[in-house]
């Protein structure tokens, strides 16, 4: 073991290093300055006074943990390998400043006879009055897996917390963590099985905060992208030696292989969760209770062993795979920062692709033009003619009759998405039914593969595609509810090479809702989810029926490798018009009427902490 950082968490950091490494310091700088650019709005000093307890606050949980009807002991495994005295001390301070106080901290020292063993030994005995202290000193350095596995031997805490040795936590961290199993309904018997929290980073002295990550709930296809969880991770102990600990072979991304494989033994001993259901077992507490120390060693550790963490990231994901079951292979993502999943295909089932069409002829050639370059052949296209007034459309439509795949639908009475789609999807023959503007691109050739892989999983109900506007901008990279009271899409407008918050654009995930201008679903599971609800003619019909599939047990999922180019609202002003006001304001009222719950709790794949008011992530200011 050594004093590297080996976690995956920060791609837009790991992507600053690489581009340090690779491309020179300007770049690198330019990457790190746009982070900064994005929350100059809120500072997150300011903030973090503003939301984290004071010491009032601290005083009163201390009290209160004391009537928890369920206070079991919590274990903090820390694996030592020659740490500054100054980052150990910090960190012990912390945990005696907790305002939950039944822990014991697990220290396995694997420094050996190094200077450095002595100083950790004279730290340990300075806080020997304290009995929920214990050291061992493991005489030889064991690896990371090696060194936190003795850390495990030593704990009886029925809950473990893993903990890197130059880190510390805020007062309250294990206090929100055990109070959240005490609002089970039967905490001691309760389902959930692990619990992390958010993050953030503090300098060399640990006094500054900066550069915080406000993650979504349990969210698999993130996982799968990057091991956004990280810090900070309480397991259960039973868990934990269930899976049997950690392993040397994945030394450097041995916590992702550890999670994955707790994930794996959840639905082993409850099956019936399913993946759609794992947020069941594995709960978020949405804080920054972890603060990782950014300094010299750690940053040089991130990126000498870049590589060696990432390869080893690699091997634990495809062997999760392969112990699951799933026909699937990780690989590389765009940056290197992160993970990209190919899903198999099996068989090659029909996708019919439904696009409501009036006029714009030339917007819906570009569009078929784009699906005929498709290396998938087994489709058909149901054009869904919407009275059109262009001479030069039924042209068009006449070009078409000769094309196998093309069939033309009739639809009379005024413009109604929701009843335009169930029409179409009424008499569509595919397995698969595709939800596809008429002014959209596809950008590759293998857009509708990599839909249709991620739609073929049994826990997904519906995919998303990544969307640009033409000058390359994002148009839509998922959808979070909440935005303005609605629902807006995530990094509208924004620039990828300008930086997006932990690159979330550029991974696979799961979303409370995608929009339809492209968006897959099993054409059983929305038959039997009865399709768009026709209350909503006009807005918020593609993210009710998310939410109606949310509600059904199913994930949707945002594929961010299907790219499509979208002029959107180019076919229809949409909510714009005085005469559409009263209606879009109807409908408004009645999404709201119907999800109000997740309108008041807010969205489970976004953050409580962060803006409702704008798309891109940064610090709510209320």
């Amino acid at each position: 073991m050594s004093e590297k950082k080996y976690s995956a968490t920060d791609s837009n950091v790991k992507k600053a290093f690489y581009m340090l490494r690779t491309q020179g310091p300007w770049k690198a700088a330019k990457k790190v300055a746009s982070y900064l650019k994005l929350h100059k709005n809120v500072d997150y000093m300011t903030w973090y006074r503003k939301h984290m307890p004071n010491q009032e606050d601290l005083r009163t949980e201390i009290e209160r943990s004391k009537e928890f009807s369920y206070r079991p002991l919590v274990s903090i495994l820390v694996p030592l390998y020659r740490t500054s005295s100054d980052f150990l001390t910090a960190l012990i301070d912390s945990l005696q400043k907790q305002t939950y106080e039944n822990w014991e901290l697990c220290l396995a020292d694997g420094s050996g006879d190094h200077a450095a063993g002595q100083k950790i030994k004279n730290v340990v005995l300075s806080y020997e009055k304290d009995n929920r202290i214990h050291y061992q000193d493991l005489n030889e350095n064991r690896g990371i897996a090696g060194n936190t596995n003795a850390a495990l031997a030593m704990a009886s805490g029925e809950w473990v917390v893993l903990c890197d040795h130059d880190d510390f936590l805020a007062e309250n961290a294990l206090y929100e963590c055990v109070k959240l199993l005490n609002q089970a309904e039967n905490p001691e018997r309760s389902d959930i099985s692990m619990i992390y929290t958010d993050e953030d980073k503090t300098d060399k002295e640990g006094k500054q905060f900066y550069y915080p990550h406000m993650k979504p709930d349990f969210n698999l296809d993130l996982l799968r992208s990057i091991n956004y969880i990280c810090h900070m991770l309480m397991v259960r102990r039973e868990l934990a030696d269930s899976v049997g600990g950690f392993r040397d072979d994945y030394d450097g991304a041995q916590d992702y292989d550890f999670i994955l494989r707790c994930l794996e033994e959840v639905l082993k001993k409850n099956p019936k969760l399913g993946m759609a259901g794992l947020s069941a077992a594995v709960k978020h507490v949405a804080m920054p209770l972890y603060h990782w120390r950014i300094h010299e060693v750690s940053t040089a550790g991130d990126l000498d062993s870049k590589d060696y963490a990432h390869k080893a990231g690699l091997l634990a994901l495809n062997d999760h795979y392969r112990r699951s079951g799933i026909k699937a292979e990780a690989v590389s993502g765009e940056t290197g920062a992160f993970y990209k999943t190919v899903y198999h295909i099996s068989e090659e089932p029909m996708i019919s692709i439904l696009i409501p069409n009036k006029d714009h002829v030339e917007e819906l050639k570009g569009c078929l033009e784009s699906i005929a370059m498709q290396d998938y052949g087994n489709y058909e296209i149901l054009i869904i003619e919407n009275n059109s007034t262009d001479k030069k459309t039924f042209a068009y439509y006449r070009s078409l009759k000769q094309d196998p795949h093309v069939r033309l639908l009739r639809w009379k009475a005024e413009f109604d998405y929701a009843a335009v789609n169930n029409y179409g999807a009424e008499r569509a023959k595919g397995t698969y039914l595709l939800f596809l503007n008429n002014d959209t691109r596809m950008l590759d050739k293998d857009c509708l593969r990599q839909l249709l892989s991620f739609c073929q999983r049994e826990e997904i109900g519906a995919v998303g595609a990544r969307l640009y506007y033409p000058n390359g901008a994002l148009q839509h990279a998922g959808v979070f509810v909440g935005y303005e009271g609605r629902a807006g899409h995530l990094f509208s407008t924004m620039k990828e090479e300008d930086g997006v918050y932990f690159d979330r654009s550029r991974m696979a995930q799961d979303f409370s809702a995608v929009t339809a201008a492209c968006m897959m679903v099993s054409a059983e599971l929305f038959r039997r989810l009865r399709g768009f609800d026709p209350h909503l003619k006009i807005a918020l019909n593609d993210i009710d029926l998310c939410l109606r599939i949310r509600e059904a047990g199913y994930l949707v999922a945002y594929d961010p490798e299907a790219k499509l180019c979208h002029n959107e609202s180019m076919s229809r002003s949409l909510d714009i018009l005085p005469k559409e006001q009263e209606r879009f304001e109807q409908e408004v009222k009645f999404f709201q009427d119907r999800w109000f719950k997740i309108l008041k709790n807010g969205d489970p794949y976004y953050n409580r902490n962060l803006t409702l008011k704008k798309a891109d992530c940064s610090l709510r200011e209320d």
